[in-house]
């Protein structure tokens, strides 16, 4: 087989036990945790710096459309669909469609077409086939999980779709990748961690075992005596020897990569570093190396996503050269089956082929290598002043931000046209003024609006800021469609046209939108750095130029900001004039927080270091971030489509319980609504609600034809009517495959309760993806829960929108979509429409108000528990840092804030 000569240690592939405990195959648990954000940010020695390197440019070659009981798009809410599995290069630049249609049993579906969507070849495989993987050659060679015999075997099918051959595997050899040698063999390759249960360290054996023999393609007859140590080949004919050794440290799944490439003779030819949790898996012509970030999901924190955020859609892909220059670009997280397969795949010249899904369509999508482009960094600083965030942006652009934390991060660098004060008032940024129709900048049917732009306001690169930036940041969000992304401010899609006259900047609607004012361009950007083409990571994004009361001096990636006061913008900064912004979270952000000298403002503390904090005597304060904690009835799903049920919970809700029990007095202090506690359309007269009601509970159900029964298999009462049974069922939301949000304190109390209500009770912990998008199958944006706990967006006022809002229900067409307890009520969705169109921001705050009497008190269609608490711990003297309710967030006046010793 023309065997390469890289010493063969591969016979530990069938189970050989080095002093430690093998786990078979557990690279597949690790590939379903969390990835972490990086290095440790107390060392910044060695700390890589954020760099573009090569540039990468999008083309969308295909867009397949909503068809049928195959379709690659997701169905509406509530309805089956298929699941994605492989987008895939194919020879004559052609690509591999695979997907898992709908229902019990079926098989896998494979499409082959060509670049201009003609379809060469349509057919089923077969039960449990998934490795799809292209061959060089042009045919598609699939694993099955389970062969005759209890041994996997592999399936070659040719480009017409017929099956060309059947190939089994050596007993209890367990695939993970299929690759291909240069003389045209086929491999199979086999992963296995030896984990020493003392040490904790784990070593990471891989080895491929022949499939089929080069030319003939036929099955090796001894293909244990032909297994090779290594990972994969490359499309450069190299061998890649993969190796991991090491602790698995904090959040990290994994010790970090060394790679290797091997030629025929026995000759390394190039060693690659990758860090913990980024898996290499391919490798291109030119010896470029491409691995994983294992998972996008990031530690559950405070502040992260909720509705209408593409958290968990976007992943990182490295691109690694032979001189160890990386590369690193955000590619969409496809559905369920990728975790079989690359994010994307390389063709031989490192063209990369990936797929969105956009409304309606999945689209194939190229991204082409181009030339090489650094950045400019400056030395790091000793800061005056030290703040710790949760997470770290992926990228610099503020429109990709994927949460509310990061998206108030970006405060200290971009400016918009408004900001938010303390009270959520709107008040001039970048304009001179905030649009009114008192003022004339808004005309009066409500379709013109004009900013004025500030004179004198610069960006940090020294140019002046100008209407016409402005008009290039719409140009830029119109034309973006790479990544998944929700809206980038309320009513973007009712814009016909912005332009610029003089030094004023002109929106035209096509309906009238209340909030445009002051929520339209949050964030500015510099129209002479903007990207010409589509391209995935353009240099202003590695190192971005805003117009904010901070120049981003140096992104060490992984760990943290660098941040210079820029004092020629709109918002000037305070005392403070150099800010490092330490990525931390949970123990890391602890060690932190108390190993750092000076002052240090730790933000978003979480739950078990606020203890670790005030055991120690540190005071942690706390304040309302403006988003809400309640349990959400679907008014579409039965039983809580019926008002008569919503009552009962509601009556029967454990508020003693929880009160007392689980959440804290600061968080339950207040009546809740979708309203922060700020906010003009709060409505502080509301009282909490009452619960703890079993009787009335009982009446309700009893007056709506439900009668309690008996039940001998369960030895109690149950409520049935007409032969069904009352079945309440609650599902937590998660950010995490492994983690909840909701404490599992509330989720037995609430359980209990509804079992002493009457009603069979179902608990969901498991269930995942509940805050994203239709086309991942969130549970919220589906529809498919009946009771959902978890916390939601909380806006100033109704002119944003709201769960509560029949026109913003998610569907295909509107994946991000937050109306997901919208009912069918015509007095309800005229309200929304009313603010919406409305430009008196007292009478939306009044409206907002009679919202929330309707929804949560005659429809019951929310119980609002809690508002989320953003919690914050000083040290050092550090003064001025204020925490606002969203869309304020703490960066939007940063001139408070001071420091011992700063601006000396």
């Amino acid at each position: 087989m023309g065997r390469f000569q890289v010493p063969s240690t591969a016979l530990w592939v069938l189970g050989v036990v080095i002093a430690a405990l093998v786990v078979p195959m557990l690279t597949f648990v690790l590939r379903e945790r969390p990835w972490t954000m990086g290095a440790d940010p107390r060392d910044s020695t060695n700390a890589p710096i954020r760099q573009v390197n090569t540039v990468y440019t999008a083309a969308t070659v295909l867009e397949l459309p909503y068809e049928d009981e195959r379709s690659f798009v997701p169905r509406a809410p509530g309805q089956e669909s298929s699941y994605l599995e492989v987008v895939a290069p194919a020879a004559d630049e052609g690509f591999w469609l695979v997907h898992h249609p709908p229902g019990a049993g079926a098989v896998p579906h494979v499409r082959l077409l060509g670049r201009d969507g003609s379809v060469l070849a349509s057919f089923d495989t077969t039960l449990g086939a998934t490795l799809f993987t292209p061959s060089p050659s042009g045919d598609l060679w699939v694993d099955v999980a389970m062969g005759s015999g209890d041994q996997e075997h592999v399936l070659r099918y040719g480009p017409d779709g017929s099956l060309r051959g059947t190939y089994q595997l050596p007993r209890g050899f367990l695939a993970r990748a299929i690759t291909f040698d240069p003389d045209g063999g086929v491999w199979a390759l086999s992963e296995e961690w030896a984990i020493d249960p003392e040490s904790k360290e784990v070593h990471l054996n891989n080895a491929l075992v022949p499939v089929a023999m080069p030319g003939s393609l036929e099955p090796p007859a001894d293909p244990l005596s032909l297994i090779l140590s290594g990972s994969f080949f490359g499309a450069d004919g190299l061998l890649y020897r993969v190796a991991s050794d090491g602790a698995i440290t904090g959040e990290h799944t994994t010790p970090p990569y060394t790679v290797t490439s091997w030629t025929k003779a026995g000759d390394k030819i190039a060693t690659y570093t990758l860090p913990e949790d980024v898996r290499p898996f391919a490798a291109d012509a030119k010896g470029r190396l491409y691995a994983e970030e294992l998972r996008p999901e990031k530690p559950v924190a405070l502040g992260l996503s909720s509705l209408g955020d593409p958290a968990n859609e976007v992943a990182v892909l490295w691109i690694v050269d032979r001189d160890g220059t990386v590369t690193k670009i955000q590619v969409p997280w496809q559905d369920l089956f990728t975790e079989w397969a690359p994010l994307a795949w390389p063709r031989r010249d490192g063209t990369l082929v990936t797929s969105r899904v956009s409304g309606e369509k999945l689209a194939v999508v190229e991204l082409v290598p181009g030339g090489r482009v650094t950045v400019d960094t400056e030395a790091p600083f000793q800061p005056e002043l030290t703040v710790i965030e949760p997470v770290e942006p992926a990228s610099g652009d503020p429109y990709a931000a994927i949460d509310d934390a990061q998206r108030d991060l970006f405060r200290l660098v971009y400016s918009g046209l408004v900001a938010y004060d303390a009270s959520l008032t709107p008040v001039p940024d970048l304009a001179k003024r905030v649009p009114s129709k008192e003022n004339g900048l808004v005309s009066a049917d409500g379709l013109t609006i004009r900013w004025e732009i500030r004179d004198g306001v610069l960006w940090h690169d020294g140019r002046a800021v100008s209407a016409d930036d402005v008009v290039a940041t719409y140009e830029y969000l119109r034309d973006r469609s790479y990544l998944p992304h929700g809206r980038p401010f309320p009513g973007f899609d009712a814009i016909e046209e912005v332009r610029a006259e003089g030094s004023s900047v002109v929106v035209r609607l096509s309906r009238p939108v209340g909030v445009a004012p002051e929520a339209f361009f949050p964030y500015v950007l510099p129209s002479h750095a903007l990207p010409e083409t589509t391209t995935v990571n353009p240099p202003v994004f590695a190192a971005p130029i805003g117009c904010g009361p901070y120049r981003l001096a140096r992104w060490e990636d992984g760990t943290a900001w660098y941040l210079v006061a820029h004092r020629a913008g709109s918002r000037k900064p305070g005392q403070v004039g150099k800010v490092r912004i330490a990525f931390a979270h949970g123990q890391d952000a602890l060690a932190l927080y108390r190993q750092t000298p000076g002052p240090v403002v730790w933000d978003w503390v979480d739950d078990a270091s606020v203890v670790e904090l005030r055991k120690s005597g540190v005071e942690v304060a706390e304040h309302a971030s403006g988003r809400w904690w309640g349990t959400l009835l679907n008014p579409r799903r039965k039983p809580t489509a019926e008002l008569a049920v919503r009552q009962a919970i509601r009556a029967a809700y454990p508020r003693d319980a929880l009160h007392s029990q689980v959440y804290a007095p600061s968080e339950t202090s207040v009546p809740v609504d979708a309203h922060p506690v700020v906010s003009p359309a709060h409505d502080p007269s509301r009282g909490p609600v009452k619960g703890d009601d079993l009787e009335t509970a009982r009446s309700v159900l009893s007056a709506s034809g439900w009668r309690s029964t008996p039940d001998e298999k369960l030895a109690r009462r149950v409520w049935k009517r007409f032969g069904e049974v009352l079945e309440v069922e609650g599902l937590s939301t998660h950010r995490l495959w492994n983690d909840t949000d909701i404490p599992l304190e509330a989720m037995d109390a609430m359980q209990l309760r509804w079992r002493e209500m009457g009603a069979l009770d179902r608990y969901d912990p498991a269930s995942l993806r509940h805050y994203e998008a239709v086309w991942r199958r969130g549970a919220l944006s589906t529809g498919s829960y009946t009771v959902g706990l978890g916390v939601f967006p909380g806006y100033p006022d109704p002119g944003w929108g709201g769960v509560f809002d029949s026109g913003d229900v998610p569907s295909p067409a509107n994946p991000y979509g937050i109306g997901i307890a919208a009912p069918r009520d015509a007095t309800l969705a005229k309200l929304y429409a009313t603010a919406k169109a409305e430009y008196d921001r007292e009478k939306r705050a009044a409206i907002g108000r009679e919202i929330t009497r309707r929804a949560f008190d005659e429809l019951v269609l929310a119980i609002g528990e809690r508002y989320e608490m953003r919690r914050v711990a000083v040290s050092g003297g550090a003064t001025g840092f204020v925490v606002r309710a969203f869309p304020a967030g703490v960066f939007s006046d940063v001139a408070q804030l001071s420091a011992p010793g700063a601006g000396r």
